[in-house]
């Protein structure tokens, strides 16, 4: 679920200079995808499994 503005970046590569106010430079970006949070704790499958080797 996207909440807020669109992702954007401005891209520094190359020759670019930029002074002032770039807020016009601005490019859509595709957003980062980030994996869901975890508790710290090994999947209690995996934990079961390490208990019978």
């Amino acid at each position: 679920m996207l909440v807020g503005a669109p992702a954007k970046k401005l891209t520094l590569a190359g020759d670019r200079c930029f002074a002032g106010n770039a807020s016009g430079k601005f490019e859509v970006a595709k957003p980062f995808v980030f994996p869901p949070a975890t508790d710290g704790l090994p999947h209690p499958l995996v934990a079961m499994s390490e208990r019978l080797r």
